[in-house]
């Protein structure tokens, strides 16, 4: 009997898509072998910056595998600096670009 071996891994694929097989499709295998499947974790989460500094959010985002475009936010009673707005949250696949302004991230963070 072949013995499924599952491993997980963070991927842009829907949560529980097969994303690879060893040994390659179409390999003939002997009824003992295993067959490693690894399965997608889905997308990364968009962290949460509101409220950090543009400096902080762009590194705790670019970190986690986004690009940061800052947004001023000219209306926010927020200190110079201070993220006020992010887009978008939830999961995004790697490489999503984040706005923001600075007083808003997408991220945004007040003008100076």
């Amino acid at each position: 009997n072949l013995t499924p071996v599952l491993k997980e891994r963070k991927s842009d694929e829907t949560a529980g898509n097969v994303i690879a097989v060893q040994p390659q499709v179409g390999k003939m295998v002997s009824k003992s072998d295993e067959i490693k499947l690894t399965v997608s974790k889905g997308p990364r989460r968009v962290p949460n910056v509101v409220g950090k500094t543009q400096e902080e959010a762009t590194q705790i985002l670019e970190e986690a595998g986004f690009e940061v475009s800052p947004i001023p936010d000219t209306s926010s009673t927020e200190p110079n600096g201070t993220v006020t707005f992010q887009s978008p949250t939830g999961p995004q696949p790697s490489g999503t670009t984040i706005t923001s302004d600075s007083k808003r991230v997408t991220a945004a963070a007040r003008a100076a």
